[in-house]
């Protein structure tokens, strides 16, 4: 009797444990207290002893939880890999699989059941993907991504060649491109914000699903998470801080260092920042000035942050198009190298730390203002019965007080202020999948220039530039639409007079195929008058036929 209760009393079991009962935070800690020494290769991954079941259904252990024991091995502590699913309910048992030290099992199973605490999503949720290997024409990009809940991996099936894609529930084999990484501000998968993941191609769809957090770890929902990649962020905003030059290069060449001196550009200046519309950040340049601190009292999140300054030569600007993209462009600084003429520069950061502050900047004179601080992006959801909500754009150097879209799918307004006479423009994002074009635009009734913008890899919208001069201070902008068939039998891509816009289908088409190839347009032209005298011809053939016919 003696030895049986004693056997009794060298039996682990739980003594204490926390937490329990609702609403606990998604980062909550487990600790759990047994009576006697725990033995580790009971636990997992050597045994299946804990179970864990999240709302109802089981998952993995290591899915969401790690542990550790104490030093004693009296204490098993659990903790979440990173943070638990929001506004949910968590059970873990812990089965008589778990032994104590003499190879006793615990005295009987034990489940401690808690809910985590609600979380409100309080921004719109954002996802940007940056290649980091693959083809070189999207590497450094940083692109739009967009969540797709239809859109499901095998992971068990796949191979070095591919994996299977299921797409509204269709198989597809997707075929992998490179690595890339990962921004979101979604609080539900905020731990794969600054981690990485893999591209796929299906269906001629370029894809991405995250997979290590910033960390390097593996946080729930790898692998099930899938994006489509979308158009390249071309994010032009307001500056929302100031820099302070915290440390400058040693230039071999010190007549470099003499230049910045006398522009400013010295540590522990201050400078205002410039909104570049910069998409590839990885050749942004090689040539580092320096480091600086952000500063912003109303951005929280990017106070304090420290940057790289680059100096950016015409090559650099060239490179990323900022000559054509920004009206007036010219480089802030110059250099002397000891040559006839200074080298023009400009000083730029960039952070992409942060998927709230993915910009880049170039330093300007406090109270600097320039064409790009005024240009201005305003994004409008629309929703149409056929459709789900998508998201216009509107880029414009004039202010845009509403945007009427209840025209849809044959017109929408803007209200705009300008200056009297001074010309304005606006480049109007739509959404491929709406199926319209730009027919026409006016402005309080008259007609505008209107052209198509080149799209550029993986897009998924199309775009229109306006260009107008402002008539009265408060105008409206109408922009009439029309769907891509229709526009196929009345080409307007670029508004023409009245005449022109009458010139025979015909001729309009077979001039664009000789332009296709490559010929010069007075070609064009006889390719088009030859087909027209072609046509004539067999007319003329047909004619004399049925009046031989007629004859016999």
């Amino acid at each position: 009797m003696g030895g049986i209760a004693l056997d009794y009393y060298s039996v682990p079991e739980v003594i204490s444990e926390l937490p329990h009962g609702e609403r606990h935070p998604a980062t909550v800690n487990i600790s759990i207290e047994f009576s006697r020494p725990i033995d580790r290769g009971s636990l997992p991954p050597y045994t299946n002893s804990i179970i864990v079941y999240l709302n109802w259904a089981e998952v993995p252990f290591f899915e969401y939880f790690r542990y550790r024991l104490s030093p004693d091995n009296t204490t098993l502590f659990i903790y979440p890999s990173y943070h638990l699913e929001y506004g949910s309910s968590y059970n873990i048992i812990l089965t008589r699989g778990i032994r104590g030290i003499n190879s006793s099992n615990i005295v009987r199973s034990y489940e401690l059941w808690f809910t985590t605490e609600y979380r409100k999503q309080t921004e719109p949720e954002v996802y940007y993907v940056l290649p980091t290997a693959g083809p070189y024409e999207i590497q450094g990009v940083l692109f739009k991504a967009y969540l797709y809940s239809n859109v499901s991996i095998d992971w068990k099936r796949a191979t070095v060649s591919g994996v299977p894609f299921y797409i509204d529930g269709i198989e597809v084999l997707a075929s992998y491109v490179g690595e890339a990484t990962f921004y979101t501000n979604d609080i539900y998968i905020d731990y794969y914000d600054g981690g990485s993941g893999r591209l796929y191609r299906a269906n001629g769809t370029l894809w991405f699903t995250p997979l290590t957090a910033r960390d390097g770890g593996f946080p729930p929902k790898r692998g099930v998470a899938v994006f489509r990649v979308g158009d390249p962020a071309n994010i032009v905003y307001r500056q929302p801080a100031r820099l302070v030059i915290s440390q400058l290069q040693k230039f071999g060449n010190l007549r470099v260092g003499e230049s910045l001196k006398s522009a400013g550009i010295v540590e522990g200046a201050v400078f205002d920042l410039e909104p570049m519309p910069i998409a590839n950040y990885e050749i942004i340049s090689t040539e580092k000035a320096g480091e600086g601190i952000l500063v912003s009292e109303s951005e929280p999140g990017l106070n304090n942050t420290k940057v790289t300054l680059y100096m950016v030569t015409a090559d650099n600007i060239k490179k990323h198009g900022l000559d054509k993209a920004v009206e007036g462009y010219r480089p802030m600084y110059s250099i002397s190298l000891g040559g006839a003429a200074p080298l023009p520069i400009d000083i730029f950061v960039f952070t992409i730390a942060n998927v709230s502050y993915m910009r880049a900047w170039r330093l300007v004179p406090l109270g600097y203002i320039s064409s790009v601080e005024q240009q201005k992006i305003y994004t409008y959801t629309i929703r149409l019965p056929t459709t789900e909500p998508m998201e216009i754009t509107v880029v414009s150097n004039t202010t845009v007080r509403e945007i009427d879209s209840s025209g849809l799918p044959y017109e929408i307004r803007l209200a705009i202020e300008g200056v009297p006479g001074r010309t304005g423009y606006i480049i109007l994002t739509l959404p491929k999948q709406l199926g319209l074009v730009v027919k026409s635009a006016t402005i309080d009734g008259k007609l505008v220039e209107f052209r198509e913008v080149n799209e550029t890899a993986f897009s998924d919208a199309i775009r229109f530039r306006l260009t107008y001069s402002c008539i009265q201070k408060s105008s409206t902008l109408t922009v009439h639409l029309s769907t891509k068939e229709t526009v196929t039998q009345t080409p307007t891509h670029t508004y023409t007079s009245p005449t022109l816009a009458t010139t025979s289908i015909t001729a309009i088409q077979t001039t664009t195929a000789a332009q296709q190839q490559g010929y010069p347009i007075s070609i064009s032209i006889l390719v088009a008058a030859i087909s027209i005298a072609v046509i004539a011809i067999a007319a003329i053939a047909i004619v004399k036929s049925r009046i031989f016919v007629r004859g016999v």
